[in-house]
């Protein structure tokens, strides 16, 4: 819901921009008008052919008055009225292409030289802040449907820089009920979707299908039974819960139909069922939400 808010937003900032922009306002009044904006950028590029080509001096002289009074304009344009400013710069603009044009950068390296910060923020929000996910399989369902997109924060757990397992300026530590993305231990270049049970420190016991934390069972109500399509297209039925932790986080859980002590329905062996254990220092104890079809702690 966040996401869509942003999205509409950031939709209704360019539309109201591009309409006061014929007037030489912006929505936000400390953003200079588009008009000084293109200003600045045909100064660059002025600046740019007097210290990188060899160009006649007569020319030379033109492109250090168009300088001049391009840099005049964006420093006054405050007192200028925007019909006045537009003129400036269409003079600029005009006698730009008559005389600088033939040297000015070729158009691929325009796009570089333009396109680098851009490209830059991407990639620090990229590694750093946000990152999307497609959901492959079934084991979140019923809160995480397979084909799902999450939009993820990267950073509330630490900032990590690319291809190094290091984090700096940790926000907060993970807490029971939340869910989160990480490595695969088994599998790095995977990445698991699953919902955080067990933290540092705790005792969990697994009594067949029901979960206890350091001593309390998670509370579960039954809801019936929930039908959902698995990656390979077949139907499947399960039993339906919702399950409340110690923390008083909330939940719906699914689990294959038979006893509670059944453990029929595990696609895998499982490691820690019918035990207790204390969860490791520097670890957590994960599970997917839909239970005997989720690869998770207790294997």
């Amino acid at each position: 819901m966040l996401f869509k808010i942003l999205v509409a937003l950031t939709a209704m900032y360019f539309v109201l921009d591009a309409i006061l922009a014929r007037r030489g306002r912006r929505v936000f009044p400390f953003f200079k008008p588009k008009t000084v904006e293109r200003l600045i950028e045909r100064r660059r590029q002025i600046e740019w052919i007097l210290k990188c080509r060899d160009i006649p001096e007569e020319k030379r002289r033109i492109a250090q008055e168009l300088v001049s009074s391009a840099t005049t304009a964006i420093d006054d344009f405050k007192k200028k009225g925007h019909a006045d400013l537009m003129a400036i710069a269409a003079q600029v603009d005009v006698a730009f292409a008559k005389h600088l044009r033939p040297f000015k950068r070729n158009g691929f390296m325009e796009f570089v030289d333009s396109v680098w910060v851009v490209v830059l923020i991407a990639l620090c929000i990229r590694f750093f802040l946000f990152e999307s996910f497609r959901v492959p399989t079934g084991s979140m369902v019923p809160n995480i449907y397979i084909g799902d997109m999450l939009f993820v924060n990267k950073y509330i757990y630490g900032l990590r820089p690319p291809f190094t397992k290091l984090h700096f300026f940790r926000f907060k530590e993970p807490t029971r009920g939340e869910v989160v993305i990480f490595m695969y231990p088994e599998n790095p270049s995977q990445d698991f979707v699953k919902r955080v049970i067990g933290l540092p420190g705790d005792r969990i016991e697994l009594r067949g299908k029901r979960v206890v934390v350091n001593g309390v069972e998670v509370r579960r109500e039954r809801l019936g039974l929930f039908n959902y399509v698995e990656s390979r297209g077949g139907e499947r039925e399960a039993e339906w819960f919702i399950e409340t932790n110690q923390d008083g986080v909330s939940y719906q859980v699914l689990y294959s139909q038979g006893a509670d002590i059944d453990h029929s329905g595990f696609l895998f062996d499982c490691k820690f069922c019918d035990s207790e254990f204390t969860v490791p220092d520097d670890a957590l104890f994960v599970m997917g939400d839909n239970r005997d079809v989720s690869l998770d702690s207790r294997f």
